[in-house]
């Protein structure tokens, strides 16, 4: 792919199980796997605050040094 990946994958995701996750990740250079504990299939609505502590993480970790200055969304967990 010959970009930087990250694959993030709910711990109790009913679709898309955290071995395959893992595996995609293992496929792509570079990649790693996040996995959020409590999180179903919707991760971005099931943990918020945990998805994105992971995507800012990944922008810090690639360069992105103002990713802590991106606005906030406003999502909160259910």
């Amino acid at each position: 792919m010959g970009v930087p990946a990250r694959v993030v994958v709910g711990a109790r995701d009913p679709v898309v199980p955290i071995w395959f996750a893992e595996s995609v990740a293992a496929a792509l250079p570079g990649a790693r796997c996040v996995v959020i504990p409590r999180a179903a299939h919707a991760v971005i609505f099931d943990a918020a605050e945990h998805f994105n502590a992971a995507i800012l993480d990944f922008l810090r970790e690639t360069g992105h040094a103002d990713a802590g200055k991106l606005p906030q969304t406003g999502l909160r967990g259910r």
